[in-house]
């Protein structure tokens, strides 16, 4: 069982100045987007759909290296739409705009992934992020615990929807995706606005929402 986050441990590694930069804005995708580890190394910047109102979408349809989606073979349609809440909006923009070339060397461009591999510009692989969410907790204090990987910030955001008394449904959609058998009325059901608002329940202390 993957343990889930405080979010006073969120704070520290969102945020801690210790840690990496990069690291930190991968850390906080991963929450965010309610990201499993490979599908949050996969996220490119044209995954961003900007024009998507009341909230842009992050779209969720591939993992590390362009790879299928885990859980897409099984009873949900793992593709999904995420509503982008204001706090890693802004992030992924101060990050593109200056924060990237900070790190990375150069601009980023359309087609970059959105925290590459600054050894190749190539997506990020989960034991590689898994090593370096361990050397991380260690640099702000946190005790390492077996179980509580990288997965526990996609629980975290889990579990602190549930505590704002969001629908469980609406969760497990924008989580997993929708029910293969559910299909044909996923918009109707489950419409744009509700999922936003279900997004924006979501909050950190004003100090985990500082991050680059």
């Amino acid at each position: 069982t993957t343990l889930s986050r405080s979010p006073e441990e969120l704070t520290l590694l969102l945020t801690g100045e210790r840690i990496r930069l990069d690291r930190r804005v991968l850390y906080s995708l991963l929450f965010w987007f309610a990201a499993r580890e490979g599908e949050g190394c996969g996220f490119r910047f044209t995954d961003w759909d900007r024009k998507q109102e009341p909230l842009g979408a992050m779209i969720i349809d591939t993992q590390y290296q362009d790879q299928p989606l885990k859980g897409s073979r099984d009873d949900f349609i793992a593709k999904r739409r995420f509503p982008v809440h204001p706090v890693p909006a802004a992030l992924i923009a101060r990050w593109r705009l200056s924060g990237f070339a900070s790190i990375l060397g150069r601009k980023p461009r359309d087609s970059d992934f959105i925290v590459p591999n600054p050894a190749d510009m190539e997506a990020r692989k989960p034991n590689g992020v898994y090593k370096a969410l361990i050397e991380d907790e260690k640099r702000v204090g946190i005790e390492h615990k077996r179980g509580r990987a990288t997965h526990g910030f996609r629980k975290a955001w889990i579990s602190m929807a549930h505590a704002a008394k969001a629908d469980r449904e609406t969760v497990r959609v924008l989580t997993h995706g929708g029910r293969k058998r559910d299909v044909l009325d996923l918009y109707t059901r489950w419409p744009w606005d509700n999922l936003c608002e279900t997004a924006e329940l979501v909050r950190l202390p004003d100090t985990a929402q500082v991050i680059a």
